[in-house]
């Protein structure tokens, strides 16, 4: 006697939902070629941006915050459960990211003025961040090549002209040119002091090594903006510590796309 209560089995078909892998692996090589030109065309294109970008610099230091004495009866108490600690170190992190000392870095370092060398169209400064130098046939052209540099020794304008860029054209000899929308405005002599503009612009060049026609472009950026930007680009975190207890040791992180600042 049979139990009903016992499945029958029996080989079934293959159902239309399995996968045929051979005719998977047959789709794959008639259409080889397609996925090669694919990977390859990617893969160009990964190593052209790499190429192309800009890299982003990153610099760090650290500082230790000295813990203040305290003179109340209560200090020592403070000091078990970590409470003076970490909120000195806390006061600490607040103070280093506030608006009035970021201002006082930005005068003291003249961040707010920027400088931007010419760059090829489409190239950016790909081929002068790897040391390509002004071949024969761009001699007299604006862009900047490897080996061709400025340094800002000044860098004063009115208020209305701030966020204004200004182009500094290499005219050989130690000496260039300064334009403001397509104006020129006259002309300097590196080293020395150059005032334009009626006294709305006071410009010094403290080294100037670029071929004549090189431009590099000039702005003093409003210092709000200046400090913001900073401000992003800065962190300060605390290394170590725990929840009620605080090392004092502060890790300062700044990154950025100009080597120096960073």
């Amino acid at each position: 006697m049979s139990d009903p209560y016992n499945a029958k089995t029996s080989s079934q078909p293959a159902g239309d939902d399995e996968i045929d892998l051979g005719r998977l692996f047959g789709l794959l090589i008639d259409h080889k070629w397609w996925i090669i030109g694919i990977t390859l065309l990617f893969t160009l294109g990964g190593i052209v941006y790499a190429t192309l970008a800009t890299p982003i610099y990153r610099g760090d230091a650290l500082v230790q915050v000295e813990r203040r004495s305290s003179v109340s009866p209560l200090g020592d108490l403070g000091d078990v459960f970590g409470e003076e600690s970490e909120s000195s170190t806390a006061a600490e992190v607040q103070i280093l990211t506030s608006r009035m000392v970021l201002g006082l870095v930005v005068n003291r370092e003249g961040l707010d003025a920027q400088v931007t060398p010419r760059d090829l169209p489409l190239l950016g400064d790909a081929l002068r961040r790897r040391g390509v130098e002004r071949p024969g046939f761009r001699e007299g052209k604006p862009e900047v090549w490897a080996g061709e540099s400025m340094t800002l020794g000044r860098l004063k304008v009115a208020d209305h002209l701030r966020g204004q860029p200004l182009t500094l054209e290499s005219l050989g000899n130690a000496r260039y040119a300064l334009r403001l929308d397509g104006e020129r405005l006259g002309e300097g002599e590196v080293g020395k002091l150059a005032t334009l503009e009626g006294g709305d612009i006071q410009l010094r060049i403290a080294e100037l090594k670029a071929a004549p026609g090189a431009e590099f472009t000039l702005v003093q950026r409003p210092q709000a903006s200046t400090v913001k930007s900073l401000q992003s680009r800065l962190s300060v975190n605390e290394i170590g510590g725990g929840r009620n207890a605080s090392t004092g040791m502060l890790q300062l992180e700044m990154t950025g796309q100009n080597r120096e600042p960073a």
